[in-house]
């Protein structure tokens, strides 16, 4: 046999044989909390850490926690009910300017998940163009209510006066909104934008350069934790940052390893060419932005200092986060070096040779 064929057949070999039990038996159990109540495609990376033995190989058992929310999800951290999270930065920001010891040690998604978009054929493009519009989020207290609030103010609009809050709930009720012309435009988060666009609404970004470069989500824990767990907080960042560069180097194989390991998010066939568009689209969207891959950022999980300086504070003045708190308060870039301690051709590779789902 060739070694080109040695090559392939061990590659292959990777898609077939699971982890040892032997590694599976001996791991630590690490309880991880994910910040939605559902499996969505960006659980995809862990699906990788798991479906290649990664997680094993660094000797971790992840109890994943779903929690509903960002905001739950630091305060599960803060309070010592889950070893690690994977919140939103306005949330791990809000809980550490009021006291809580949280620490970023690994940003996992590097722009934000959140924008304001309204129908394609309409004439809003300019945050100021929605003075006098309605504007559904979530709910009155989700992020995307503060983001719209704060971005109003930034562009010179009263936003308790000039525009108005409409809950809408889930992408489905917000698509709903909009093809009834009870709502204007949308501030949610972008894979729910991408939803309402397959449910036959078609979207444009409303300008917000402010919030598009701003980071979206980290693995976070306690700063005590982390003096104590340092080498944990690396095995798990380390098998993760596997799962990130095989996701944004093969979108499509990363989706087919994420329905086989979480098989219960598998869509019903009626809307699963709809689901597989937003998908790629969403994991193409992160793949895009500052990455080891894309050459513009040094090492995965690396927390870009004046990035963070700068959302924090207007974060603060949006009056999203309370308290005095800068950058170097919350992020550390300490364990990245030992985090990004694998062999990164081998993980290119394995993403080159990878079957998907088409």
């Amino acid at each position: 046999m060739s070694l080109k064929s040695l090559a392939h057949a061990a590659l292959a070999a990777l898609f077939l044989i699971p982890a040892s039990g032997a590694l599976a038996a001996d791991a630590k159990p690490v309880r991880f909390a994910w910040c939605t109540s559902s499996t969505g495609i960006s659980m995809a990376p862990i699906a990788a850490a798991k479906k290649f033995g990664w997680l094993e190989q660094e000797g971790i058992a992840l109890d994943i926690i779903h929690v509903g929310s960002g905001t739950d999800c630091a305060k599960y951290v803060a309070t010592g009910e889950v070893d690690f999270a994977a919140p939103a930065i306005e949330a791990t920001a809000a809980m550490a300017a009021v006291g809580a010891d949280l620490k970023i040690f690994f940003t996992i998604q590097q722009v934000s998940s959140w924008s304001i978009q309204a129908p394609a054929a309409g004439s809003i493009s300019t945050v100021k163009d929605l003075k006098g519009k309605k504007v559904g989020v979530i709910s009155l207290s989700a992020l995307g209510a503060t983001i719209v609030k704060g971005l109003a103010k930034e562009a010179g609009l009263d936003p308790d006066k000039d525009i108005s809050l409409v809950a809408v709930g889930d992408a489905q009720r917000a698509a709903y909104f909009l093809q009834q012309k009870e709502i204007d435009a949308v501030s949610i988060f972008t894979l729910a934008h991408l939803q309402i666009e397959a449910l036959g609404t078609p979207l444009r970004e409303v300008e917000a350069a402010s919030i598009k470069d701003a980071p979206s989500i980290a693995l976070v824990t306690r700063g005590d934790y982390l003096k104590e767990h340092r080498q944990e907080a690396v095995k798990l960042a380390r098998a993760y940052a596997k799962g990130l560069a095989f996701t944004f180097a093969a979108p499509r194989a990363a989706e087919k390893v994420f329905y086989e390991v979480f098989p219960k998010a598998v869509p019903d066939a009626s809307v699963a060419a709809g689901v597989h568009r937003s998908n790629i689209t969403l994991t193409e969207y992160h793949a895009g932005a500052p990455s080891p891959l894309n050459g513009n950022l040094p090492s995965w999980g690396y927390s870009r200092p004046e990035v963070y300086g700068a959302y924090i504070a207007r974060l603060i003045d949006w009056g999203l986060v309370r308290g005095k708190i800068s950058e170097t308060d919350v992020i550390d870039n300490s364990l990245l070096p030992e985090i990004n301690d694998f062999d990164h051709a081998e993980i290119a590779a394995l993403a080159a040779n990878a079957p998907t789902g088409d």
